[in-house]
This record gives structure tokens, sequence and C-alpha cells, in this order.
């Protein structure tokens, strides 16, 4: 019986303990090679375990809407610029309802390289910019009461340098990214620019594709 009791005490105290995740203010900076802008933002999410009959775990998850960051930008030299990425205030969510197991909270983010000169030049939308995309985090759930470590953060970008590759082929732009030297943990962290058979060279990016670029 004593077992029986303590057996449904803890499971009473695990299921009303709430799951939340807080991200402090923060600072990073980086260098850039010109040529490219950043934007940014962080996504909370928490999630509890639902009952289900079989081995395999499913989970109702619960996305707070992403906070985007403050990207500013300054000219170092010729070839880079300073990145300053900020979280101004607190960010907070949390899962409270009652009777709910397994309950735990994540941070993420996805932050993105964009090129201001280099178009794809192929696909629905060939004069979509080309950029690379850090996402870290998604999977990252914890349970209790955590505030995020930054470190997830800026391992990647802070006191940190992304710069580029090109080489080029009979008809495209291979462009790579590349973190200190080395290849960047970006998805994806190669890219083709196709040329314009007119010109030799990449499409322009544009914001609204209005034409194929094979017709300009």
């Amino acid at each position: 019986m004593p077992y029986f009791i303590f057996t449904i005490a803890l499971f009473t105290s695990l299921t009303l303990k709430a799951a939340s995740v807080t991200v402090p203010p923060f600072k990073l900076e980086l260098e850039l090679q010109v040529g490219y802008q950043v934007n940014g933002e962080i996504e909370l999410a928490c999630r509890y375990e639902r009952f289900v009959f079989g081995d395999s775990a499913q989970y109702e998850t619960f996305t707070k809407a992403p906070s985007p960051l403050l990207v500013e930008s300054s000219r170092l030299n010729g070839q880079f610029q300073k990145i300053t990425i900020k979280n101004l205030k607190p960010l907070f969510f949390e899962y409270d309802r009652p009777f709910k197991y397994g309950k735990e909270c994540r941070a993420s983010y996805r932050v993105e390289f964009i090129s201001k000169d280099y178009a794809l030049g192929y696909g629905t939308n060939p004069l979509k910019p080309i950029s690379f995309v850090l996402s870290k985090g998604f999977y990252d759930y914890q349970e209790g009461e955590q505030v995020w470590d930054l470190g997830k953060i800026k391992d990647y970008l802070h006191n940190t340098t992304y710069s580029f590759s090109q080489r080029a082929t009979r008809d495209a732009l291979i462009i790579r990214i590349l973190q200190d030297g080395h290849e960047a943990s970006t998805s994806p962290w190669v890219h083709r620019a196709v040329f314009n058979p007119q010109t030799g060279a990449p499409y322009r990016p544009q914001t609204k594709l209005k034409r194929n670029p094979k017709d300009l």
C-alpha cells in the first residue's frame, strides 16, 4: 500500500510540474564577406508525451511565434563587414497544463546568409537569391525549467568569420560557404548559380519573380 501511494504521488508531481525555456538577451558579433546580408529568428516550443500503446513515443507540440533577431552591419574593409546580432529582451515560453506527462521545452534558431548578387537561375523561382541557412536546436528538448545555454549559438555566430569560395564551371558558378575557413554547418553549404546564357554571368536576384530568366 505505501508503495502504491508513493507511485501515485510521484506520478502526480511529475504531471503537475511545468516545463519552460527562457532565452536571455544577448549580443553576437561576427565577420561576414561583403555581398551577403543576414536575417535570423529564435523559436520557442514545448511538448508533452501523448499516451499511446506501443513502443514509439508520440508528442503534442506547441510553438510560439518566432522572434526576429536584430541584425546590424558595418563595413570593416573592402572584403568584410561586421555583423552584430542582438536579442534585446528575455524570451519565455512554458507548458503548464496539469496531468500531462513528459513535458519538455526547447529554443532553436534559424539564421540565413543571403546573397545580394547571385540568384539560383533555375527551378520554380530562378531569380530567388542564393542563401545558406544555419538552423540549430529544433530537437533539443529538455524537461523542467531551463535557461537556454547561449553557447549553443555563440559557437556558430560569435567571434567567427564567414566567407565564400567561388569556382566557375561551364554553365554555373559554384559557391561554398565557409566558417573560419572550414565547411560551414549550413543547409546547404554549397550552391550553384546558373549562368544567364546571354551574359555568361549569374542572374541577379529579384524580390519578386516576374519572368523566367531564360526570357530575360
